[in-house]
């Protein structure tokens, strides 16, 4: 992941870094270490380190934790095993998408895309691990669904400008994004959303979803993400972005 280092200042942090500085500052201060001085301008900051913290009769005391932090399955390549798998949660994953773990492959399937199509589809369906973002699962399929995670992935292909793109669903508020990252291709976008399927099924969410964005950003989402158990490779994406409330949870 993008590190702050202990003798970091804030003119020195990437935006990124900054983004997630509220989290940052709120360990450092649970492990008695020294802040970093963060002026008033940064709105962003202040607002959600504050949420962290609550005054109470001239003390500060911490808020308790958010929900339990949403996990899935991963599973290991190739995409035709349904049945090798394990538990991991978003933010482990995020460390994953951010390190190194699948650089190597990430390069060689963006180099094949130039050349053909078909060889990069070939490439990545053997040499991508995958999660199912929406549950934990005994096998991939709908029917073997242990838990839902409360997440919904929406994949948006083919984009003229991934980062321009990122930035706009970066700046929807309407929606709760927790995991943002560019798609093994490089010209698409793994948009990881919240919902409650106490309130709506998961199908419901997904047609919700798929009106929502297509009016709100003018952009059609894959209609294979309705399917729970929808498989999702994992490439390499040094700037993936994650909720900061889940880096405040300890993997």
């Amino acid at each position: 992941m993008n590190q702050v280092r202990t003798d970091s200042t804030y003119t020195e942090l990437t935006p990124y870094q900054r983004q997630c500085l509220p989290a940052t500052n709120y360990w450092r201060q649970q492990n008695g270490e020294s802040l970093i001085d963060v002026p008033e301008a940064d709105e962003h900051y202040h607002r959600n380190f504050n949420r962290r913290m609550i005054p109470r009769n001239d003390e500060i005391v911490v808020r308790p934790d958010p929900t339990p932090i949403p996990t899935f399955s991963f599973f290991y390549m190739p995409v035709e095993n349904i049945t090798n798998t394990k538990p991991i949660n978003l933010a482990q994953l995020h460390e994953a998408i951010t390190g190194n773990y699948f650089k190597e492959a990430t390069i060689d399937a963006r180099e094949l895309i130039k050349k053909s199509r078909k060889e990069y589809y070939d490439f990545k369906i053997k040499k991508f691990h995958y999660v199912t973002f929406s549950g934990q699962f005994k096998k991939r399929n709908s029917a073997s669904l242990i838990k839902h995670s409360g997440l919904l992935c929406l994949d948006l292909d083919h984009l003229p400008d991934v980062h321009a793109m990122r930035e706009r669903l970066l700046g929807d508020t309407t929606v709760s994004t927790e995991l943002l990252f560019i798609s093994p291709s490089g010209d698409g976008l793994k948009w990881v959303v919240s919902i409650d399927i106490n309130e709506a099924s998961h199908l419901s969410y997904f047609f919700a979803f798929q009106n929502y964005v297509e009016k709100t950003h003018g952009v059609k989402i894959d209609g294979a993400c309705k399917d729970v158990s929808r498989a999702c490779l994992i490439p390499h994406d040094p700037n993936a972005y994650i909720n900061p409330k889940w880096l405040t949870v300890l993997s």
